[in-house]
């Protein structure tokens, strides 16, 4: 299902999925490289939406600047999602192409450029936006972040990240979870470097209760630098790593000429010495936490990483406590265990509170002829 648009927002909660339906389509005309570089603008997005996306209406002070800096905002998805449609509309035909069908907001001025100009064409424009998103994260930063004050919630507290413009969704299953994973990972004055893994089965919460715990501790100032990171079964280590490196780094734009190996000295440059919490979501192989590993110190500055694993043998291999250079033995008993949590599925009372408070948000406001019904699914 497609993300609304939003009045204040724009479209830019669709426009992640619109880029992939746009990477994975058979008739996209898009060259490899350019590929990663949608690829890369793509993971910005998430980032800046995840992150940083907020309703104007929930800031109590500074209102003026929250709204001028999500009205920027708004403006670049609908020059980002222009420039999905003109890419897939000219690939693909025009409206044989699913994903671009929409009634424009306004005629489109430019002109798709001619094939010789057409990678020079899209090279620019991906560095513009992805030039634009890091500005509008720095502004956040900024002008925001620590100095926003927050309209009270229904509770009376302050919601412990940005607002994200949808109603909120009730977390289920997950509060000693939360309390655990913060208790670990927060920037508490114990120097030494700290790696936390959630591990389960799919489906079950893990990257919900990653967002929870990022999105909480990343106020207040407790960290330096920041980054939350998606990988795959077959990842773009390249792709990856700028990823850190952008978000950890996001007042220097990284270049894409960057090879691995200055990527992770990179990184480590730049996080030496200083208090960070990287969290990297959905590590399927060992190579990809070596990777990642190595691009990060271990100093007593307060370092903490988070990662989400359905393997228990990689969140073992992340916990465990090792030098840098040595090699992690999974037949070799040792108690891995301090900073691992096992997440499984919710139990039959608490999928009933999912579902129905995600239904009809409370349940005493199920109205009566469905509660047979919604009896019938939960079986």
């Amino acid at each position: 299902m497609e993300a609304p648009v939003s009045a204040s927002q724009g479209v830019m909660r669709s426009l992640p999925m619109k880029m992939e339906s746009l990477l994975s389509g058979p008739e996209h005309g898009l060259r490899a490289e350019e590929k990663k570089k949608l690829r890369i603008l793509q993971g910005e997005l998430q980032e800046l939406i995840d992150n940083y996306l907020l309703e104007p209406s929930e800031v109590e002070f500074p209102a003026s600047t929250a709204s001028t800096w999500m009205g920027c905002v708004r403006d670049l998805s609908y020059d980002i999602d222009d420039f999905i449609y003109e890419l897939a509309h000219v690939a693909g035909g025009g409206a044989r192409f699913n994903v671009v069908q929409k009634p424009p907001r306004f005629k489109i001025s430019r002109r798709f450029p001619e094939k010789p100009m057409r990678r020079q064409w899209i090279a620019i424009e991906i560095s513009g936006f992805r030039t634009r998103v890091k500005e509008a994260i720095r502004r956040h930063n900024d002008y925001l972040g620590r100095n926003c004050k927050w309209r009270p919630s229904s509770s009376g507290q302050p919601p412990p990240s940005p607002p994200s413009g949808v109603a909120a969704i009730h977390l289920v299953g997950v509060d000693s979870s939360i309390k655990q994973l913060c208790g670990w990972l927060a920037n508490d004055g114990q120097p030494e470097h700290k790696v936390a893994c959630i591990v389960g089965p799919g489906g079950v919460g893990k990257t919900t209760l990653a967002k929870q715990v990022y999105r909480m501790l990343r106020v207040g100032g407790q960290f330096q630098c920041l980054a939350f990171v998606r990988t795959s079964r077959k990842p773009d280590m390249k792709g990856l790593l700028t990823s850190i490196l952008s978000q950890v780094r996001p007042q220097q734009l990284t270049d894409d000429a960057c090879d691995l190996h200055n990527l992770v000295l990179s990184i480590r440059a730049h996080l030496q010495d200083k208090t960070y919490l990287i969290v990297i979501e959905d590590l399927w192989a060992l190579s990809t936490w070596d990777l990642v590993n190595r691009s990060l110190p271990k100093g007593n500055c307060c370092s903490r990483i988070s990662t989400t694993s359905e393997v228990e043998v990689i969140a073992q291999t992340c916990c465990a406590k090792k030098e840098d250079n040595s090699t992690y033995m999974p037949f070799k008993k040792q108690d891995d265990s301090k900073y691992i949590i096992k997440k499984e599925p919710l139990s039959e009372d608490e999928s009933r509170v999912l579902f129905l408070s995600r239904a009809f948000g409370k349940q005493a406001e199920r109205p009566q002829h469905l509660k047979e019904v919604s009896n019938e699914i939960l079986k």
